[in-house]
C-alpha cells in the first residue's frame, strides 16, 4: 500500500511450507504471523473448518486499525475469494490519515 503510515499484517493458520510460500509471494511487504492452532483466528471469530484438509482455516478478513488500536474498518469474507477491493482499503486507510490531520494538523 502506498499510503503513508500503513502497515500490513497477516495471521495464517497454514503450515510452515505454505507460510514460507506466502512470505515469498508478498516479498516482505506484509508482516506475517503464524497461528498454527488457530487460537487468535478463533478468538477473533474468523475461523472456518476446512473439511477437505480437516483443520481450521481463517476466513479472508481485513481490518483497518488506527494508531490507538481502534478498528475503523472490518471486512470478513464468506469464502476464499471473497475479499475487499484494493480501492476500498485505500479509502479506509486514507480516511485515517484525514482524521489524524484534522486532529493534529501538520
Amino acid at each position: 500500500m502506498a499510503v503513508a503510515g500503513v502497515e500490513l499484517i497477516a495471521i495464517s493458520a497454514d503450515d510452515d511450507v505454505l507460510t514460507l510460500l506466502m512470505e515469498n509471494d508478498t516479498l516482505g511487504r506484509i508482516n506475517l504471523y503464524r497461528d498454527p492452532d488457530a487460537r487468535q483466528i478463533t478468538a477473533l471469530g474468523l475461523d472456518d473448518r476446512d473439511e477437505e484438509v480437516m483443520h481450521t482455516i481463517a476466513r479472508p478478513s481485513t481490518f483497518v486499525v488506527d494508531d490507538a488500536g481502534i478498528v475503523r474498518y472490518r471486512y470478513v469474507g464468506l469464502r476464499e475469494d471473497d475479499r475487499p477491493k484494493a480501492a476500498l482499503l485505500l479509502l479506509a486507510a486514507e480516511s485515517l490519515e484525514l482524521d489524524a490531520n484534522a486532529v493534529h494538523p501538520r
